[in-house]
């Protein structure tokens, strides 16, 4: 053992370090640094602590990162599984880190493990720390399935405060769960070994407050890659998260189970912990759907964004027929910029809204491009949404007439005071021209700014009949992918 600690160590001082700082406010189209300040510390091995198929030895290891100065975890190259010690109690098995550890995968390092119904690394109160090297995480079990709840004795075990909102108490299964600040989790690949709505995996990270009223704060998330999946990343009360690079595809989904997302920005009405100050950017989402169409309830749009302000949303590239932007709702002065959804899938979608708004107010949104062959590319307010303020900028719709929503059947649909739109374009297919008022852009509203209008009939709305909708070029960027 002290051969191997003494490798160790010299690979620790060869290996580069992690450096770099966080942005105090996040700034439009600026290039992330997603790297911490951290000192890796003390080094050993899984394997030093005995079998990597036994729990007694990941439980070893947890015990010796817990204690004294924060250390690093190495998983060599090879299949590592974590088995629950006990199948009839899954928190007889938590793996909880609390003394903001790192654990660094090898090139060829996989932690396999086969039960998700209580989270499989759980990071508590953390100051730091993360995963990080060429994490690989492959599912061998089935989905979890309800059974009693283990939120009260969940809370009693992890060291997470009571108070937090974990939905239908399903949130547990996650990869990782954390309520900690400034942790790096770096090109992630996970899950399941079986590509089938059989073995979802129903949260691959999520990340909670530091407590009810206290936001969690630095956290990063870079160089993502998931599939066979729910919900990609999933969070609520955080102040400067990064998010920069998830490649997504074969999204599935179970009904017991909230709709999944790529990135789901929960906490609405949570007024005290609405994240702020949030970067999201270079996010891919392909057009593979487990279980497709039964699953088209289950498995939403790429985005959505409850709970934020004063953050940006970039480069996002779709091809998931559920649409882009499921909700923005209790939303504050963000930007969403750069955004392209395109699906050639010919399953309509109940309800055919792309992207839907409630409660998004002084939003900016700039050149968003949405083109669907067989179904309706649409932009609307749900209800009373308010969208008071908001500007729309460089926007492309192209799709079928849009039918019947709510109050109007407009491509454009949107409810509040002062809001701006200029260069926008409506490119139907099979519209009638006496519907092409109603079907260019609503607002039920007042105070609204006309600039670079194009047509007066029509009010700062390009509404084109033909082979191009007159796309122009520089907007064709925005598809040409995101990494």
């Amino acid at each position: 053992m002290q051969l191997n600690r003494l490798l160790l160590i010299l690979t620790a001082l060869l290996m580069p370090s992690y450096a770099g700082a966080q942005p105090a406010q996040p700034r439009a189209g600026a290039a992330l640094d997603t790297r911490r300040v951290e000192p890796f510390g003390t080094r050993a091995s899984i394997a030093e602590f005995g079998d990597t198929s036994t729990f007694s030895t990941w439980r070893a290891a947890a015990v010796w990162m817990n204690s004294g100065a924060p250390k690093t975890l190495i998983i060599p190259r090879g299949i590592h599984h974590i088995r629950r010690a006990a199948e009839d109690d899954p928190l007889s098995s938590l793996l909880v880190f609390t003394n903001n550890p790192t654990i660094f995968f090898e090139s060829g390092a996989v932690l396999a493990f086969d039960d998700l119904r209580a989270p499989l690394l759980t990071f508590s109160g953390c100051t730091g720390g993360g995963i990080m090297g060429k994490p690989v995480f492959r599912f061998t079990g089935d989905t979890p399935r309800p059974g009693r709840s283990l939120l009260s004795a969940f809370f009693a075990v992890s060291g997470i405060p009571k108070g937090l909102s974990f939905g239908g108490g399903y949130e547990l299964w996650s990869i990782i769960l954390s309520n900690s600040d400034n942790m790096f989790f770096s090109d992630i690949d996970a899950r399941p070994e079986s590509l089938d709505q059989a073995h979802i995996i129903p949260f691959v990270l999520n990340l909670k407050p530091r407590a009810a009223t206290i936001r969690a704060s630095g956290n990063k998330i870079q160089n993502l890659s998931i599939g066979g999946y729910q919900h990609g990343v999933l969070f609520y009360g955080q102040q400067g998260l990064r998010i920069d690079g998830v490649k997504s595809d074969y999204r599935g989904g179970v009904n017991y189970i909230a709709p999944g997302h790529v990135i789901y920005s929960t906490g609405e009405n949570l007024r005290a912990v609405r994240s702020r100050d949030v970067i999201i950017r270079r996010i891919e989402d392909g057009s593979h759907v487990l279980g497709w169409p039964a699953s088209r309830k289950v498995s939403l749009g790429t985005l959505s964004m409850k709970g934020i302000e004063n953050s940006i949303v970039e480069k996002v590239r779709s091809l998931h027929p559920a649409g882009l932007i499921t909700s923005i709702s209790d939303n504050y002065h963000n930007t969403f910029q750069d955004l392209c959804w395109i699906s050639n899938d010919r399953e309509p979608i109940v309800g055919a809204a792309i992207f839907i708004i409630s409660t998004a107010i002084d939003n900016s949104y700039r050149r968003i491009y949405m083109s669907a062959s067989s179904k309706n590319a649409r932009i609307l307010s749900t209800g009373t949404g308010d969208s008071s303020g908001s500007v729309f900028d460089q926007i492309y719709l192209s799709g079928l007439s849009a039918p019947s929503y709510g109050n109007s059947g407009s491509f454009i649909d949107l409810f509040g005071s002062g809001v701006r739109k200029k260069d926008i374009i409506i490119h139907s297919v099979g519209a009638t021209k006496a519907a092409e008022q109603m079907q260019a852009f609503s607002v039920r509203s007042h105070n609204i700014e006309y600039s670079n209008s194009m047509e007066k009939d029509t009010g700062a709305v390009k509404f084109a009949r033909g082979a191009t909708g007159g796309l122009r070029p520089s907007w064709n960027n925005v598809c040409s992918g995101v990494f």
